[in-house]
């Protein structure tokens, strides 16, 4: 209905999509909640996912410009007919931080918030040591790390291709889809994982990192000093997993067939 006329919508919804636009200008777009008709016509995670014909991606390509999204008070209005928004890639991370502040309103010193993807450690453990957050083998079964890395009052995101996908014709289309290409985002890299004290900042840059590229990314990381990430990919036979010096020390590896380096922004 937004397309029509200005829908009203609830606060956090507006909130929502305010941080959603700041990282779409901050990323130029590599983020952008208007993705909303690519994301419909690929159907990953949904019962019937398919390829997309080339004239359907380049029209639904044509929608998606968060610059189209207007705010005004609690209402919103879309500019174009047939677009929309898709609050997915950074929904859960402000689900975190919610969850979060209602703990810490409580008194809550320790906790750990798991929302699949999403970690946030509040505080440290009892024993006062940092929490061990463990980083996926995009490779093998859920559970399996290639390292971890310890933190203290921090949200830890991670993007990867072994999230959601399908696969036809012998190839594998994972969900981070690209706004500029509207195909799932091919940018070399396996996971991207951000460390970051608002949890939607980290939910909203992983995407954009993963569909950016390491070199886009590194590039934005030096406007982010508050941000840290950790890029894996695939060389040869391995993974090279390569780390921001903020968290460099934090990280440890435990496939020893992968390599770590420190990334200087």
């Amino acid at each position: 209905q937004a397309v029509k006329k200005a829908v009203p919508v609830s606060s956090e919804t507006r909130q929502l999509l305010e941080i959603a636009i700041q990282w779409a200008k901050a990323t130029h777009g590599a983020f952008d909640p208007t993705v909303a008709p690519i994301v419909q016509l690929w159907g990953i995670g949904g019962e019937h996912p398919r390829i997309p014909a080339d004239n359907e991606l380049k029209k639904a390509i044509g929608l998606v410009d968060y610059r189209d999204i207007k705010i005004s008070g609690d209402t919103v209005f879309l500019r174009r007919t047939g677009q929309g928004v898709d609050l997915g890639g950074i929904a859960k991370g402000y689900a975190a931080d919610r969850v979060t502040a209602f703990l810490r309103s409580h008194g809550v010193a320790s906790a750990l918030i798991d929302l699949g993807g999403n970690v946030v450690a509040i505080g440290s453990k009892k024993d006062k040591t940092p929490w061990n957050i463990g980083i996926q083998n995009p490779g093998l079964p859920r559970g399996n790390a290639l390292g971890f890395v310890s933190v203290t009052d921090r949200s830890v995101v991670t993007s990867g291709t072994y999230e959601r996908f399908f696969e036809a014709n012998g190839r594998r289309y994972h969900h981070i889809l690209s706004p500029q290409t509207g195909a799932p985002a091919v940018s070399g890299l396996e996971s991207v994982t951000v460390v970051s004290e608002r949890s939607a900042d980290g939910d909203a840059l992983s995407t954009a990192f993963f569909v950016m590229g390491i070199q886009n990314a590194t590039e934005l990381l030096k406007d982010l000093p508050d941000i840290e990430a950790i890029f894996v990919r695939r060389e040869k036979d391995r993974y090279r997993i390569e780390v921001t010096e903020g968290i460099y020390d934090r990280f440890t590896l435990l496939d020893k067939t992968a390599a770590v380096f420190r990334l200087k922004r």
